[in-house]
């Protein structure tokens, strides 16, 4: 006997196919049919994405509490805006240079200057 669903040989007499375990006789009401089957596990897969979907998002809100919480306060008191500015506008060395020297009065470079 050949299973119709399947197409793989089975003994003569049996109820339910070995290799794709459809069963073979007549009365549907007992036994769950391939539709019915898909519904259960398309049922069942829906309920794991959701689930999913679910703890990837409370995964993502604990993360972006927990990276907001690590930054530093961005909160900057007066004196520290003061001693910033300070540190800022102090005069380094007020000489301009370059490669070829340091500049003179006239804009030429002193090492490029020549005599005649």
């Amino acid at each position: 006997m050949e299973c119709p669903y399947c197409r793989e040989e089975i003994a003569d007499g049996a109820k339910k196919c070995r290799y794709c375990n459809e069963f073979l006789d007549k009365d549907a009401d007992t036994h769950p049919s391939l539709l019915g089957q898909i519904d259960q596990i398309s049922n069942i897969l829906t309920d794991y994405v959701k689930k999913l979907i679910i703890w990837l998002f409370v995964a993502l809100i604990a993360y972006l509490i927990y990276d907001y919480s690590q930054k530093p306060s961005s909160k900057i008191t007066e004196e520290e805006k003061v001693e910033e500015k300070d540190k800022r506008f102090q005069p380094n060395d007020m000489t301009e240079t370059d490669s070829a020297g340091s500049f003179d009065a006239t804009g030429t470079g002193s090492a490029g200057s020549s005599d005649q």
